[in-house]
């Protein structure tokens, strides 16, 4: 007799028996679709993640193409307000030719900067525009102008020739290390060229340095700035090092462009608004130097050229010394020099006169000897090469008599007059070339240097603006 209590019972034994045998069916016939659908999501989770780099690649390539278009808008407008000084005359021309040369340039650093692999022609594009750029900011260098009146060098030409030198010489170097380096369908290669990438930066930090240096020639020599930084911008991208931050040279090459722009921007207000006569603003070197060496000989600076000089000192000595047979000296071989023994005879000479007037020996007592028991008793200063190199041969001398200083002293007066007859005539020759001009001429100087500062300041203004957007 089954009881309700073994009736729950095989109930409950009969569903567990089924509950294993569903699990176990399960486990042999669904286990493989389930493995398939873990495989499938990891597939789909695949697919979503290249999906986004995708994504991701387009925008950042619609950024950079876009950063690429305002570039290029900006370029086209700089180009644009310049492109009135095309076809202007030489010297400017000059100027605007490197300027556009280095626009150009600084346009195309950008894909260099942003790519892994550089295609051969626009490399070998971007090493011709090197050259290009060098040669055309060499001339702006050595291109004479009118504005070389106004303009103080503070570098003198024989730096300015030997530092252009050195910049051409590493620059050349630089594109012959650069210009080998090709792989397969023609693309450069930074791995390729790893062994060469410490010259290459040492030899572009070089150029910057150098073109730095270059830009203190004065406030026109702006472009060698520029070059510097370019070059120095461009083998960084090539190399992915460097030994100088690319942002910290921009930022001088920026400056200097700037201080040009002001610089031009100033001399064109003096010109245009002020009205100054342009034959005001050229330097006189030699009207300067007249006015220094006028004080330095009459007492403007000091005491002056010195009106009682010592000449030297003469002491007694042995003509011919020699011995008497008997191994003496031979008293009767001594010099005499007219004082009592034990003293010495001084000399000392007396100028009269002025720079304006000259120079002329005292007409009274021009040579004074003096006995004394020791060297220069008076104190008096002596020529040694005093003011410049003429009278270095005039320091003291001993073992000399009366008629040979009083010619020492002539020769003294004869220099110091030479030398203010030269610097008063280089003065007069100065004052002849600066003769004031006519009306005429006045106006067509001015007209001429208003071209340069205008045109100087204008390109000066468009390597600030393509550097100020980089």
């Amino acid at each position: 007799m089954i009881t309700r209590r073994k009736a729950l019972t095989l109930v409950t034994a009969s569903l567990a028996a089924s509950t294993s045998l569903a699990g176990f069916a399960s486990a042999q016939f669904l286990g493989p679709f389930s493995d398939r659908h873990r495989d499938r999501e990891r597939e789909r989770e695949r697919d979503r993640e290249r999906s986004r780099a995708r994504e991701a690649e387009r925008a950042r390539e619609a950024a950079l193409n876009r950063d690429r278009e305002r570039a290029r808008q900006e370029v086209q407008r700089i180009v644009a307000t310049l492109d009135p000084w095309k076809t202007s005359p030489a010297p400017v021309n000059a100027h605007y030719e490197a300027t556009i040369a280095l626009i150009n340039f600084f346009a195309r650093l950008g894909p260099f900067e942003t790519s892994n692999s550089i295609p051969r022609a626009d490399f070998l594009d971007m090493i011709s525009r090197i050259g290009d750029i060098n040669l055309k900011v060499n001339t702006v260098l050595e291109t004479r102008k009118l504005s070389d009146q106004t303009i103080r060098r503070t570098l003198s030409a024989m730096v300015k020739s030997d530092k252009t030198t050195q910049s051409d010489i590493r620059i050349n170097k630089i594109t012959e290390v650069l210009n080998p380096y090709f792989l397969g369908q023609g693309f450069y290669s930074y791995e390729h060229s790893r062994l060469h990438h410490g010259s290459l930066t040492q030899l572009a930090r070089e150029v910057l340095d150098l073109n730095y240096d270059l830009s203190q020639w004065g406030p026109d020599a702006f472009y060698t700035s520029a070059r510097g930084y370019a070059i120095y911008q461009f083998v960084t991208n090539c190399v992915r090092q460097n030994l100088f931050s690319p942002n910290t040279a921009r930022a001088y090459a920026l400056k200097v462009a700037a201080e040009s722009h002001s610089y031009f921007g100033i001399k064109t207000a003096e010109l245009n608004v002020a009205q100054v006569d342009p034959t005001r603003l050229r330097p006189r070197p030699a009207a300067a130097r007249f006015e220094v060496e006028q004080k330095l000989i009459d007492g403007g600076y000091g005491a002056g050229f010195p009106r009682d000089i010592y000449l030297g000192t003469d002491v007694p000595n042995f003509d011919q010394p020699g011995r008497s047979s008997r191994g003496e000296r031979n008293r009767e071989s001594i010099r005499e020099i007219g004082c009592p023994a034990g003293q010495v005879a001084n000399y000392y000479g007396r100028l009269v006169g002025d720079f304006e007037k000259s120079f002329t020996l005292a007409p009274a007592n021009p040579i004074d000897k003096v006995c004394a028991t020791e060297i220069n008793d008076k104190n008096l200063p002596a020529i040694n090469g005093l003011m410049m190199n003429r009278f270095k041969d005039f320091a003291p001398k001993g073992f000399q008599n009366a008629d040979a200083y009083r010619n020492m002293l002539e020769d003294i007066k004869n220099t110091l007059n030479q030398h203010i007859r030269n610097i008063t005539r280089a003065r007069q020759n100065e004052e002849n070339a600066n003769r004031d001009p006519t009306a005429q001429e006045a106006e067509i100087e001015k007209r001429e240097l208003l071209f340069e500062f205008r045109g100087i300041h204008d390109m000066a203004w468009g390597i600030r603006e393509i550097l100020s957007s980089m």
